[in-house]
């Protein structure tokens, strides 16, 4: 019972948060697809347009499903959260760093480049 009110609250939070920030809303409108079906994946082309729209609007903690190609390992970055690091290349063309927070999840073992 209390997790229901703890939902509601939240989602209650939320509503008032985006109706006092009509900017927001409107970026955040905008980003997502015209129509979500929870049913169905999101395409990788989606996700090739998703990420080229986040680039051109500057915007970042976008979070998709898709692949790529590895092209580059990076350092870990061990200030702060932990995170592995590595650079993928997108079909479009288009590259992604790739912030993989090893904290919060295990590393993504034997990465090499060329992986997908």
């Amino acid at each position: 019972m209390t997790r229901w009110i703890v939902i509601a609250l939240l989602a209650g939070s939320l509503y008032q948060f985006f109706q006092q920030n009509p900017e927001l809303t409107e970026k955040f409108q905008a980003f997502l697809p015209a129509s979500i079906d929870a049913s169905s994946s999101q395409s990788e082309a989606d996700d090739g347009r998703i990420i080229a729209e986040a680039f051109e609007r500057e915007l970042s903690n976008v979070q998709i499903v898709g692949s790529g190609t590895v092209v580059r390992i990076l350092a870990d970055d061990t200030k702060g959260s932990r995170h592995q690091k590595f650079i993928l290349k997108l079909d479009s063309g288009q590259t992604l760093l790739v912030a993989h927070n090893i904290d919060l999840a295990p590393r993504i073992p034997d990465l090499e480049t060329g992986d997908s």
